[in-house]
């Protein structure tokens, strides 16, 4: 029998990730410069299994008419055609859910239902119902537990004030520039780093924590680590035991690290999953926190995180382009609420990728693409949801 031999591309491949896997800031700044949507096959990752003995499928509506949802608008243009749009838009998957019934399911640019896709900023959202889960175990006392006492080597003194809420709020008073393209701006550094840990230890003082909304990487990250020290083992780790292989998951998930020697869970943007997968756990979060008959995540921490506080922070009026609607931020959630108590959350991260939950309607839409297509989606959903 002839031996095989790797084909030649994944002979490659597997060199990239070695080399990436181990080298410097530099190289890795200059080799993949700005993100895309497949640095998850470059760099190095942890493995987030399923079980394969629990299932779950969303049941599945083949005969729904999705045109009964259109037009709809998106910005100053109307959409009449849902395919076209979504393929134009760089949409990779689109997914819309009801009453635990799919409506709409579709894959585009070769894409399948079992193609990985990476989360990007919706890894803040998974990291943040963790952080959820470690308080209702006790591994984390309380939010207003200062970062500190989880990370005593912050160089900054003054930053010994700023607690676990400072940060899920982003409002932590950390320095950090909002630039994504020089090697020097926070994201870029955070983003190619080989060893987080380290960077995180070198944060500095910039205003008094709890008093300045300011979206950022550092913050967010900086969280991944206090959930590292509380629970004792990787942030893919505690989601793999947490989540994972609790919700009858299909596929196995990954989570990047900064580095192989590191093995740091890159947790503002690391999670990629399949894209019906990421939908249960918005499902999740649509039942407040219940899978079945087990309370994974308790319904105070749901409510907390992702109901409108009018008293935040990070709280604003009567905003045009979604209707007149307010927009809210919570412990890594952004959300629109309405008149009645009407509301709507969402995961957003870097490409336009969505998670959309409309509790008012049992529904959740799912969207992730190689690009935002230069769409505003959480518009888009809020328009086209109206509809269901």
């Amino acid at each position: 029998m002839k031996k095989k031999i790797a084909p030649i591309s994944v002979l490659i491949s597997t060199g990239i990730m070695f080399f990436l896997g181990s080298c410097t800031f530099p190289a890795r700044y200059i080799y993949l410069n700005f993100p895309d949507v497949n640095d998850y096959k470059k760099l190095p990752n942890h493995p987030v299994s399923h079980d394969p003995s629990k299932s779950f499928r969303f049941k599945e509506n083949k005969d729904y008419n999705i045109a009964g949802l259109l037009p709809v608008s998106c910005g100053n243009n109307i959409v009449r055609d849902l395919d076209q749009f979504l393929t134009d838009t760089r949409t990779s998957a689109f997914i819309i859910i009801r009453n635990d019934t799919v409506l709409f399911e579709k894959y585009y640019h070769g894409h399948t239902r079992s193609t990985l896709s990476k989360t990007f900023s919706i890894s803040k959202n998974v990291m943040s119902a963790l952080i959820g889960i470690a308080i209702d175990e006790g591994l984390i006392a309380s939010v207003n537990d200062p970062v500190v006492k989880y990370i005593p080597e912050l160089k900054d003194g003054r930053l010994s004030g700023m607690t676990i809420q400072n940060c899920l709020s982003l409002a932590s008073g950390i320095r950090a520039d909002e630039g994504e393209i020089w090697p020097w701006n926070t994201k870029v550094r955070v983003y190619y780093s080989p060893n987080v840990r380290k960077l995180l230890s070198n944060i500095s003082y910039d205003s008094e924590p709890g008093k300045t909304f300011h979206v950022e990487e550092m913050t967010p990250t900086l969280l991944g680590l206090v959930l590292e020290r509380a629970t004792g083992i990787p942030v893919s780790a505690y989601l793999e035991k947490k989540i994972w292989k609790k919700l009858g998951m299909e596929h196995d998930a990954l989570w990047v690290v900064d580095s192989r020697r590191e093995g740091f869970d890159m947790v503002n943007s690391g999670l990629t999953a399949i894209p019906m997968d990421m939908a249960k756990l918005a499902r999740l979060m649509l039942e407040n926190g219940k899978w079945e008959n087990e309370n994974i995540i308790s319904e105070q921490w749901i409510r907390r995180s992702t109901r409108p506080d009018t008293l935040s922070l990070s709280y604003w009026r009567n905003i045009e382009v979604y209707n007149g609607r307010d927009v809210y931020f919570n412990d890594m959630w952004w959300g629109l609420a309405g008149r009645n108590g009407v509301y709507e959350f969402n995961a957003s991260g870097h490409f336009g990728q969505r998670l959309y939950i409309i509790p008012e309607k049992n529904a959740i839409v799912l969207r992730f693409g190689s690009s935002s297509g230069k769409i505003d989606w959480t518009a888009f959903i809020h328009n086209l949801s109206a509809e269901l």
